[in-house]
């Protein structure tokens, strides 16, 4: 695969819009995300989140009746980092409400 950040958008799946705050945190439930590669082709996943704080987040890819833990799952700011330490990459998400924006990407070096 061609190194390079891959933009997403990602939604709670069964949340409404309406009512409710913008959080630093995503919410529990099932999540939809969509790569949007450089070439115009979407790429979509689903996740799932349980857990209220990055401290008890437990996040896990689906594909069918499938569950695969990521590794960890931190936040700096506003934002969440959600690790796949087996590929040296990550999620890197801002938040807000029942959406997220944010990329793929490659883990940054310890500093």
């Amino acid at each position: 695969m061609k190194s390079g950040k891959l933009i997403i958008l990602l939604t709670a799946a069964g949340l409404m819009a309406t009512g409710l705050k913008a959080q630093s945190f995503l919410a529990e439930g099932k999540w939809r995300g969509v790569f949007h590669q450089a070439n115009g082709t979407d790429v979509p996943f689903n996740f799932e989140v349980s857990g209220k704080t990055v401290s008890t987040a437990h996040i896990y890819l689906l594909n069918g009746s499938e569950r695969f833990p990521t590794n960890s799952v931190s936040a700096q700011g506003d934002t969440v980092y959600i690790a796949f330490d087996q590929f040296e990459t990550e999620l890197a998400l801002k938040v807000n409400g029942s959406k997220a924006n944010g990329f793929f990407r490659r883990k940054e070096a310890p500093g």
